[in-house]
């Protein structure tokens, strides 16, 4: 169970008496927040990154730089490379050794995947060759993110040491499929794996984690006509060979489970693997989830232990529940899975539901007719409802799987703009709300064996406005410590990163001085009334 954590008003001292470090970088013409990070090993903080467009040497060209500082933001190097003027940069990765950069040109219809030692000026460069269909396809799922807060990578994930794994969405709307990469930097190979075509069945993936020799994914497959049945299996790529190990399907006699998370069990080599689970087969598109199971599963996939966490029984003991939805919260997403040492599971997670969009009922309403608008189901429909994303939570599993501690955070509000079909499944929903960055977590990071932060954006109330903040829960042993630092900025747009010690950096971008402004910023605790 969580306990509150009431601090003193001495533990503020070191925090306010600690000097920030800051540094700036000029000549910005371009940048996207998603493109920077931080170098972690072991859950320190070894430097950071940032790559933006600057200054354009050629008409044709579009000049890049990559700035690299220490911990304390002591500029290191910058290097520099050029592009295209129809390249178009993606995601970012670092994966403790090296850095990918994944490009998009679809003007030459290819992906670009870029590969850069920091300590070097050396890049290598992998290209893959698109078709038609799948440059349309890309266009619109690599449209810039519109929320407030960083989006996590969706088609880039670093695997520590020895490469990256890319995966990507392919074909047309009624061709759909997907393809995974793997670049094995370590032993300067490729592979990449794509399923088997099959006559009227569409395909999609999402990563959800790895372990040493695994790669692990949601797959699923759709009645391309129709869209009427849905199916979803949990499936293991062997790092080795590209091959599939397994894939199977989260399901018993009474209920199917969707993976949100995979990973290696803490302390064995099973998998432990966590997801909404829902009543029945084939349902979880379009009904609402009955709780959370945890599965442990062995090394070839087979199922050795299933726990059902219900809502309507687990959950209402810390918190009202209806149908799946848990009151003032709504559907829940995890950000972060921690194992500790005990055994116990902490989950990150944070809230979102749907709602009426009164702008586009009005809108259709005047136009086509609210009733016409809603008998559609399709992108007119999606208007009359937006996604909002509520508050942070943090959930406790005991090491038998069984939920022991529930514990919602309030913060303000966040209004995903994107239109929302009414048949789109939660989980469907949460994936956008994910890669267009409208979900205001920041990050995670361990400050022991035992405890973690977990970060995200918020408001604090001022007389006459608002003011941004970046949100800090503190899980020490049991006790969640709050802690939070003010962000009063006119910058254009501000980032929140990890940083070492009781501190974080936060980063301003500031489009018409041409500038991003760095800064290492003090938490404070908040002293509970």
């Amino acid at each position: 169970m969580f306990r509150r954590a009431l601090l003193p008003l001495l533990l503020l001292l070191p925090a306010l008496l600690r000097a920030q470090a800051r540094h700036e970088i000029s000549d910005v013409t371009g940048f996207l927040l998603r493109n920077s990070g931080a170098f972690l090993r072991h859950d320190s903080v070894r430097g950071y990154y940032f790559l933006y467009e600057t200054e354009k040497q050629h008409q044709d060209t579009q000049r890049y730089a990559l700035a690299l500082l220490d911990a304390a933001l002591k500029p290191l190097r910058t290097l520099h490379f050029d592009g295209t003027k129809a390249l178009h940069l993606v995601e970012t990765a670092d994966n403790g050794q090296e850095l990918m950069f994944l490009f998009f040109d679809p003007k030459a219809k290819q992906l670009q995947y870029r590969v850069l030692r920091p300590d070097t000026d050396s890049v290598s460069l992998f290209t893959r060759v698109l078709e038609r269909n799948t440059v349309e396809t890309l266009r619109t799922a690599f449209k810039a993110p519109g929320g407030s807060a960083p989006s996590e990578n969706t088609y880039l994930v670093p695997v520590p040491g020895r490469g990256f794994l890319s995966t990507i969405p392919t074909g047309g709307p009624f061709s759909a499929s997907y393809e995974v990469q793997f670049f094995d930097v370590a032993a300067d190979r490729t592979w990449s794996y794509v399923p088997a075509a099959v006559t009227d069945l569409t395909h999609g993936a999402q990563y959800l984690g790895q372990t040493d020799s695994l790669a692990l994914f949601e797959t699923h497959t759709r009645n391309s006509a129709l869209f009427a049945k849905t199916e979803s299996f949990l499936m293991a790529l062997s790092l080795r060979t590209g091959q599939p190990a397994y894939e199977t399907r989260l399901a018993d006699s009474s209920y199917q489970t969707y993976p949100m998370y995979a990973g290696r069990k803490a302390g064995s080599n099973n998998l432990l693997v966590i997801g909404p689970h829902f009543l029945g087969r084939n349902k979880y598109t379009a009904s609402r989830s009955m709780g959370i199971a945890l599965w442990e599963l062995d090394e070839t996939g087979k199922a050795l232990r299933t726990v059902y966490n219900f809502y309507a029984e687990d959950f209402s003991r810390y918190i009202d529940v209806s149908n799946g939805h848990i009151d003032r919260l709504g559907f829940l997403y995890y950000h972060d899975i921690r194992q500790l040492p005990d055994g116990r599971i902490v989950v990150s997670g944070e809230g979102y539901y749907k709602s009426p969009n009164p702008g586009g009922i009005l809108a259709s309403a005047l136009t086509l007719g609210a009733a016409t608008a809603l008998s559609t189901g399709g992108p007119v429909a999606g208007k009359l409802t937006q996604m909002v994303v509520s508050d942070m939570a943090l959930l406790q599993f005991d090491d038998q799987f069984r939920l022991t501690g529930f514990r919602i955070f309030e913060k303000k509000n966040n209004i995903a703009r994107f239109a929302s079909s009414l048949f789109s499944s939660p989980h469907n929903d949460a994936r956008r709300i994910r890669a267009l960055g409208y979900f205001d977590y920041c990050f995670s990071l361990g400050s022991g064996r035992t405890s973690f932060r977990t970060g995200y954006l918020g408001h604090e109330k001022s007389r006459s406005h608002k003011i941004p903040s970046f949100q800090s829960l503190h899980y020490r042993d049991g006790l969640v410590i709050h802690e939070k630092a003010l962000l009063p900025s006119r910058a254009d747009r501000q980032r929140v990163y990890p940083a070492n010690g009781d501190q974080v950096l936060v980063a301003e971008v500031f489009r018409k001085e041409r500038r991003l402004a760095l800064r290492l910023e003090p938490l404070q605790p908040v002293l509970e009334q």
